[in-house]
């Protein structure tokens, strides 16, 4: 009975490991490794590996978490699938790639709730932390390394395109982009990591562990700098005023919580080159207005109304995200941009009034879980909450359609979320049985 258990643990956290690699080094697979002709394998290979994770899993256990995901992921198809055939009519391959993120991942997530095991995600964390350590000293090396070298080469250089790398908005460094295609991977990839280490951190007895997910959560919010976005620093605070704030009452993870902020931020500060510092500072400093007006979408949105009224049915998905923009300035020799820098414009000038509606779903529904969780008796649940569902609520609203890592990362965290969230519940309601 124990070696079947074991077996049984080993599979997922080999299904897990494959798919959470997949997406890592996915863009180091791309900038550094194959021909251009082999990019979509790459690209499409974590997904590929989902898809078969959801077939080959077929749970009979109920599970009123994993529902809760089937259904958004099922209602989004439904409500997208007029504008997947509007979009495939133009470039398929956009319409197929948004359609993927806003549909196949949420079904992705639903099957780790009751699939996965505790097990399954601390061998994850304890993977991730190196991954994160060796991600934030290569960003170092990219930081410090010229435009032009092979480092800092975007994924669709070999495929024709030379987009010129983003730098700290003018000032001197590298915006780093890690193993993957482009910096929002990299920023992404942070905001997980930490998440993921912070949780396993907390619930770990073993002093080793602790050490190595420490170490992970420093790197983290190395990769996170080394990144230049400022979303992920924000989140990385959020996370950490709102699990003190939710745990008051419980010492030991005040405590915790509390050394954690100390050590770490006595680690970054010694690990930081203090010329990345000062710049990345600056980056925050230098123009304030433009912090303020990223933080709010002004001036970066359409008047959502006058889009809905001109075009109530829309485009045609993914005509808005990245590969349509790369498609396109691959056919004009010229970089271009989106044509909105917000995800519920991009929703409705693709879908319309439906696109509108699957982009709320998913936030409102994770929405209420997270305030479930927020005002449960049950510590374990508010710190999931803090950890996992804040983050994701987050990323939600934002938006993940049109971003292959960020649908990939944010869905995983609601996964180990839901699937903790799950065994939890279900040890309370044996519990009352048991009374």
């Amino acid at each position: 009975m124990l070696k079947k258990k074991a077996a049984k643990q080993t599979k997922e956290s080999v299904w897990v490991t494959c798919i959470f690699t997949a997406i890592v080094f996915e863009g180091a697979l791309r900038k550094w490794v194959i021909p251009a002709p082999l990019h979509p394998a790459a690209f499409l290979a974590k997904d590929t590996l989902g898809l078969c994770y959801i077939a080959f899993h077929r749970s009979a256990t109920y599970s009123k978490y994993q529902n809760v995901l089937n259904i958004v992921g099922y209602s989004t198809a439904g409500l997208l699938v007029f504008s997947l055939l509007l979009g495939l009519g133009n470039s398929w391959q956009s319409a197929i790639i948004t359609y993927k993120n806003a549909v196949l991942w949420p079904l992705i997530a639903a099957s780790m709730v009751v699939n996965t095991n505790s097990e399954t995600w601390r061998r994850l964390s304890l993977l991730t932390a190196p991954i994160t350590i060796g991600m934030f000293l290569l960003g170092g090396e990219q930081f410090f390394s010229p435009a032009s070298s092979w480092l800092n080469q975007y994924a669709w250089t070999a495929a024709g395109l030379q987009s010129p790398v983003a730098t700290f908005g003018g000032i001197q460094g590298v915006r780093a982009t890690g193993t993957f295609s482009y910096i929002s991977g990299m920023s992404e990839f942070a905001v997980f990591s930490f998440v993921l280490c912070l949780y396993c951190f907390l619930n770990s007895v073993s002093l080793r562990q602790k050490v190595l997910l420490m170490s992970g959560c420093s790197a983290a919010i190395g990769c996170a700098v080394e990144s230049g976005s400022r979303a992920p620093i924000v989140l990385i605070t959020l996370v950490i005023f709102c699990g003190l704030t939710a745990n008051l009452g419980n010492t030991k993870i005040v405590l915790y919580l509390s050394t954690f902020v100390l050590i770490v931020t006595a680690v970054v500060g010694f690990s930081l080159d203090k010329q990345m510092t000062v710049e990345y500072v600056q980056r925050w400093t230098v123009d304030p207005q433009e912090t303020l007006r990223r933080f709010t979408n002004e001036g970066m949105r359409g008047n959502y109304w006058e889009m809905l009224t001109r075009n109530p049915i829309g485009v045609g998905l993914g005509q808005g995200n990245g590969y349509a923009v790369f498609e396109t300035s691959r056919s004009n020799r010229v970089v271009g941009a989106n044509v909105y820098d917000d995800s519920v414009s991009i929703a409705i000038y693709e879908s319309g009034l439906l696109g509108l509606l699957a982009f709320y779903l998913a936030p409102c529904v994770l929405g209420w879980q997270l305030t479930l969780g927020f005002t449960n008796k049950s510590p374990v649940m508010r710190a999931l909450a803090v950890s996992f569902g804040l983050v994701s609520v987050v990323g939600l609203i934002a938006g993940v359609w049109h971003d292959h890592n960020g649908a990939a990362f944010t869905w995983l965290q609601i996964g180990i979320w839901f699937h903790f969230a799950n065994k939890v519940s279900v040890e309370q309601h044996r519990r009352l049985n048991r009374c």
